[in-house]
């Protein structure tokens, strides 16, 4: 069983193996070289497959943050990052005046991107 102790991540004693991928993205982003590697792999990742129309998971992959990173930057929690990255709920003015600020962009811009995204969601279903 992997646990935490003292903010330590604790592999499995049996099988030397993470139980939790989360556990597993948590130590990797505690390196950093491997923090960078990530943040440039989630750059490209956005530069590759999500160019246009602009949503808001590309810009917050463009910044190269995880949704982790993201809500502890922007006190705004996981789940409601989630909600916003699948155009679910109202994107609040206080949340997109952070948002906009982690991403170098515009409230008003970041709300166009969560109304493509709501418009690819349309398009899906």
């Amino acid at each position: 069983m992997t646990t935490m102790k003292k903010g330590i991540i604790v592999l499995h004693q049996n099988t030397g193996q993470f139980d939790n991928f989360d556990l597993l993205l948590l130590q990797l982003e505690a390196n950093p070289d491997t923090s960078k590697l990530l943040s440039d792999a989630r750059k490209w990742l956005a530069q590759t497959f999500y160019s246009s129309p602009t949503t808001f998971a590309s810009l917050r992959l463009l910044a190269g943050l995880s949704v982790t990173q993201l809500g502890i930057a922007t006190g705004i929690p996981q789940a409601v990052i989630s909600d916003y990255e699948h155009g679910l709920g109202k994107l609040e003015i206080k949340d997109a005046s952070a948002l906009a600020i982690q991403f170098g962009t515009t409230p008003e811009y970041l709300y166009r991107a969560f109304e493509n995204m709501k418009t690819k969601n349309k398009e899906i279903q």
